[in-house]
């Protein structure tokens, strides 16, 4: 499938089983396993980046029936006032996504083309120890417990929700800007 500038629900192709843990340093190319839905990825000096020109960009990677997951990545923004997106139990038809900037913290749950925030925090990345607008990387941790999602930006829990909506799904990254940004030592570990 072509990659796209319009967000919408995710149409996977079908990928391997693929088992945990998982990490990728990005270190020379993108691996196989990440499938690009929106915009053009690439590998730079040993980060994931989306091409400027592409505007949005959206990239998912797992295993379809992953369920209680941490997800951890390094992200990097010249300017934090533009979120990025950790998206959490990724399927057909949507899929959980928190949304981490200057502002606060969001979970978002899309669904059958319809975006709807189910929680806010305004503890964003203004008030996150060592943290800077600009030019600035932190460090996001996302744990996916059963119907418990947390969020954590430097080791610093930013927001914590309990929501049904879904049970398992794919990993995936997103920015909704043409705005610089990076992500690096990316990593998944099953949680018991």
């Amino acid at each position: 499938m072509a990659p796209t500038n319009t967000p919408l629900a995710p149409d996977f192709t079908s990928t391997p089983i693929m088992n945990l843990p998982y990490q990728d340093t990005f270190d020379l190319r993108l691996d196989p396993k990440w499938q690009p839905m929106i915009g053009v990825w690439r590998v730079v000096d040993g980060k994931l980046t989306i091409d400027p020109g592409s505007g949005a960009g959206q990239i998912f990677i797992g295993d379809p029936q992953w369920s209680n997951y941490t997800v951890e990545v390094d992200a990097w923004m010249d300017d934090w006032y533009y979120p990025v997106h950790i998206i959490v139990r990724a399927e057909d038809d949507g899929y959980m996504a928190f949304k981490i900037s200057i502002h606060g913290t969001d979970l978002l749950l899309y669904s059958n083309g319809e975006k709807r925030v189910i929680a806010h925090s305004d503890t964003g990345l203004r008030v996150v120890p060592g943290a800077g607008r600009y030019d600035t990387s932190f460090h996001i941790q996302i744990d996916v417990n059963e119907d418990i999602y947390t969020a954590y930006v430097n080791g610093m829990k930013t927001l914590q929700v309990q929501d049904g909506a879904r049970s398992q799904g794919r990993i995936g990254l997103e920015s909704d800007t043409s705005r610089d940004v990076w992500f690096d030592n990316f990593e998944i570990n099953e949680l018991p």
